[in-house]
């Protein structure tokens, strides 16, 4: 999928992850699941590139939080679920998107502290 996608087929590498996600076995090994909807929501994320309508956002943010739930322990799918929050509100000023990018941005901070510095200082755009 991923030759597919670097290929430029993105369509097509975007609807087969899709299915692949969707398959009842997945849900057997967590880890690949979450890794599995991780690259799902990055690649809803590439496609819609600078336009964030509401509807997007939800759909990237549904396959985030997936992400999340498979691996509550992933500093990457805490960090793409909370920029993505992050640019919605940046984008849209939806208030209801700050509460989520702030938590998000807590949480990848406690599990990617080599990492923190970026999410400290979105963290702290938020605040201010």
């Amino acid at each position: 999928l991923k030759q597919l996608w670097d290929d430029g087929n993105r369509a097509e590498a975007l609807e087969r992850l899709q299915r692949f996600v969707q398959a009842p076995t997945l849900a057997s090994d967590p880890t690949l699941a979450a890794k599995s909807w991780l690259k799902l929501g990055q690649w809803q994320r590439a496609i819609l590139e600078t336009s964030l309508d509401t509807q997007s956002i939800q759909v990237v943010l549904r396959s985030l939080s997936h992400a999340t739930e498979y691996n509550p322990d992933s500093y990457k799918a805490w960090h793409a679920w909370a920029m993505v929050n992050f640019e919605a509100v940046s984008q849209q000023a939806g208030a209801k998107y700050v509460v989520p990018a702030i938590n998000g941005f807590v949480r990848s901070i406690a599990l990617g502290r080599e990492r923190a510095l970026q999410d400290t200082l979105r963290l702290l755009t938020m605040w201010f």
